[in-house]
């Protein structure tokens, strides 16, 4: 007898509920497909121990690229926030009016398109 298929798979299965819907996998299953990735990376590991290194490194810099860049953007706002406090104007000379112009240019090309970028916040910041 042949099998029914529907929609790419089988009509129904012992993990599908009715009509050929997957049931959610409950947490429990979900923590215990994790018994796998030790003899997989075993595998992997076999294969090229200097690809596994550098794969597992770079997937570690991948995750604390986030916490990295919010940790930046903290400094820059609180720096905006201390030249604020203490009364600094962006055309004032020295360095603290250039931090402050050079945020509200970044500001203004994040805004508009980059052909504009230069022609409208360059005037309006830069005079």
């Amino acid at each position: 007898m042949p099998r029914q298929y529907t929609m790419g798979g089988r009509a129904s299965g012992p993990s599908g509920g009715a009509h050929g819907v997957p049931t959610p996998a409950t947490l429990r299953e979900r923590f215990g497909a994790l018994k796998n990735l030790p003899p997989f990376i075993k595998l992997v590991w076999q294969t090229s121990p200097a690809l596994t290194l550098s794969n597992l490194c770079l997937r570690l810099l991948r995750a604390l690229l986030p916490v990295v860049m919010l940790y930046i953007g903290k400094l820059i706002i609180d720096q905006v926030v201390g030249l604020v406090q203490a009364g600094v104007a962006a055309h004032e000379p020295g360095p603290h009016g250039a931090v402050v112009s050079s945020i509200r240019w970044a500001g203004c090309c994040c805004s508009n398109s980059p052909s504009r970028c230069s022609r409208t916040c360059s005037a309006a910041w830069f005079r």
